[in-house]
């Protein structure tokens, strides 16, 4: 398939954002941020590698006043992942770590050749990861929940490596990789990543990848092998085959929230765009300087991002999650039992105005999987025919949009 490359150079970049700001987060000094994650609660766990005094696994579950050392063995971790159930995954230097637990014990699930620096987990157990260096790059699979993994693809170019995946459904992965001297870009699998097929950005550093809840997959590029400028931020939107080229600047990292605002970690601070890419401006007011190099995003949608060198980490102030009062969702809408085995049951006092008849029902890739009527204020959701899976849910009610996070569980 032949994928052609759009650029589009009439863009808009604004500095400045009067609502974001950032905090500063304290660390320790020992530590070396190559990846940030989060779990249902909210715990913040960080991974380290390289020449630090503890190279490992860090751990907050006190809002960040406070971090364990779980690893104690000053073990290089390159990547973290944790699933809808906090499982918590974590590749190093060869191997691939399972924790059940929240990271208080670890076992090997899968013994590699070399920087696990991706791993990606879906609902049903689906997983990929990738192992090796040099001239032997592979993509490894798990479809039981990370307990064992069988290798799929070996990537065909030399010292061709594996920085991200995005997993659009069960069926359709995309990966993206980086040859720093010839070839590189973005592979692509419609049947649950047995076959892999080339899909376009040959030459491009491609260092990160995320999708939105239209099924739009965008790619964050760090330069180019022979034309440095193509570098940006690059998008396929659902059911085509041009990448387009959304802006240009040194990608790290991307990272989308799940009312679709893009947000990518460059060398010149975060960008934020909350109209598809069209637009972007800087949001780095409180910010350290240096060049950002990873993203996460937590429970409740609270932005974090760090550097490398020097080491930092700060939060954003507000949720990344817009119209939005925590506080005042709580008396909006009451979601129980959450989690969720057969029934749901959507509760607003009987003063609310509810502004839609109905609720919006996605699943953690954007789809949309049904709706749920409003008859009353109480309104029961049959789930016993939904798989298990983590879900979000999205009304208006009082002119204010309303949305949270549901588990369905059996």
């Amino acid at each position: 398939m032949k994928i052609k490359l759009f650029y589009i150079f009439a863009l808009i970049i604004q500095v400045g954002h009067c609502q974001f700001q950032w905090e500063s987060i304290a660390i320790p000094d020992t530590i070396q941020i190559m990846d940030i994650a989060s779990n249902n609660e909210n715990h913040i766990f960080l991974a380290s590698a390289g020449n630090t005094i503890e190279a490992g696994i860090y751990r907050s579950i006190d809002n960040l006043t406070s971090w364990e050392y779980l690893t104690g063995n000053d073990l290089s971790i390159y990547s973290i992942e944790i699933t809808e159930n906090n499982v918590v995954f974590i590749g190093c230097s060869k191997n691939i770590y399972r924790s059940n637990n929240n990271g208080d014990s670890w076992e090997m699930v899968f013994e590699g050749s070399y920087n696990v620096t991706s791993i990606k987990t879906a609902t049903g157990g689906l997983a990929f990861a990738n192992s090796g260096s040099g001239s032997y790059i592979s993509v490894v699979k798990s479809t039981n929940f990370g307990y064992t993994w069988d290798e799929v693809f070996v990537i065909p170019g030399m010292i061709e490596y594996i920085y991200d995946f995005s997993i659009l459904n069960e069926d359709t992965i995309y990966m993206c990789t980086t040859n720093w001297f010839d070839g590189g870009g973005v592979y692509k699998t419609i049947d649950g990543g047995d076959n892999w097929e080339f899909d376009g950005m040959y030459d491009f550093h491609c260092t990160s990848l995320a999708k939105n809840s239209k099924g739009d997959i965008f790619v964050g590029t760090y330069g180019h092998n022979t034309q440095y400028w193509f570098s940006g931020i690059y998008v396929k939107y659902f059911g085509e085959d041009v990448w387009i080229q959304l802006n240009s600047t040194l990608v790290n990292d991307l990272l989308i929230n799940n009312q679709d605002n893009i947000y990518a970690a460059t060398d010149y601070g975060i960008l934020e765009s909350s109209n598809d890419g069209l637009s972007f401006e800087y949001v780095n007011e409180g910010l350290f300087e240096g060049n950002i190099k990873d993203l996460a995003i937590d429970n409740n949608g609270f932005l974090f991002a760090s550097s490398h060198n020097p080491c930092n980490l700060a939060r954003s102030t507000k949720s990344t999650i817009t119209g939005i009062n925590m506080k005042e969702q709580k008396e909006h809408l009451k979601c129980y039992p959450n989690p969720a085995k057969d029934y749901l049951i959507f509760e607003t006092k009987e003063h609310n105005q509810l502004d839609h008849s109905e609720i919006l029902i996605r699943d953690i890739y954007g789809n949309q999987i049904t709706t749920v009527m409003l008859n009353s204020n109480q309104t029961v959701w049959d789930t016993r025919i939904i798989p298990v899976g983590i879900y979000f849910y999205q009304t208006v009610i009082d002119g204010e949009v309303v949305s949270g996070k549901i588990l369905i569980s059996k």
